[in-house]
């Protein structure tokens, strides 16, 4: 089964344990925007850490990113997730 265009999971460590999240492309300009849960980048603790090693690998079929792996350089998710 081949994965849809533009959805992919999103791979992450926290306390030393990898975890994985679906992810999906935004379209925007700079071809650099990916939607996620908010509990796929921050613990939701008021705290000020974010999760390590996080990546993004559109259309990931049977173990391949078609893609390649997106690495996150900012994270953002709304005030209430965060605190």
């Amino acid at each position: 089964m081949n994965a849809p265009p533009g959805v992919g999971p999103v791979f992450f460590t926290h306390n030393d344990e990898d975890f994985f999240c679906s992810g999906a492309t935004i379209n925007n300009p700079q071809a650099n925007l990916v939607s996620t849960a908010g509990h796929c980048l921050h613990p939701g603790d008021g705290g000020s850490v974010w999760f390590d090693n996080w990546a993004y690998a559109s259309e990931f079929t049977n173990g391949v990113a078609s893609h390649g792996l997106w690495f996150a350089k900012e994270f953002t998710s709304v005030e209430g997730w965060v605190d």
